[in-house]
C-alpha cells in the first residue's frame, strides 16, 4: 500500500477491481496524487475516477503501449 502511496503512476491491467484489495490500491494511488489509467474490456470499480480507461485486449493494446516508452515486450 505504501508503494501505491507514493508512485508516480499506476496502470491497472486485466482487472476489474472487484476485489477490495486491488480496489484499495489503485484508490490510494490516485488519491496520492499519481497519474492512474486502467487497460481492461468491461466495467470495472475505479472508471469513475481513473481518468483515463482503454477498453481493448491486452495483447493486442499492451505492445502498442510498450512501443511508445523504452519497455519492450519478450517473445514467448
Amino acid at each position: 500500500m505504501e508503494a501505491a502511496k507514493e508512485c508516480d503512476a499506476f496502470l491497472v491491467l486485466g482487472s476489474s477491481l472487484m476485489t477490495m484489495s486491488a480496489f484499495r490500491i489503485i484508490r490510494a494511488a490516485h488519491e496520492a496524487g499519481a497519474a492512474t489509467a486502467i487497460v481492461n474490456i468491461g466495467v470495472t470499480r475505479a472508471d469513475d475516477f481513473v481518468p483515463l480507461k482503454i477498453s481493448a485486449k491486452l495483447g493486442e493494446i499492451l505492445p502498442r503501449l510498450l512501443s511508445v516508452g523504452s519497455l519492450s515486450v519478450p517473445l514467448v
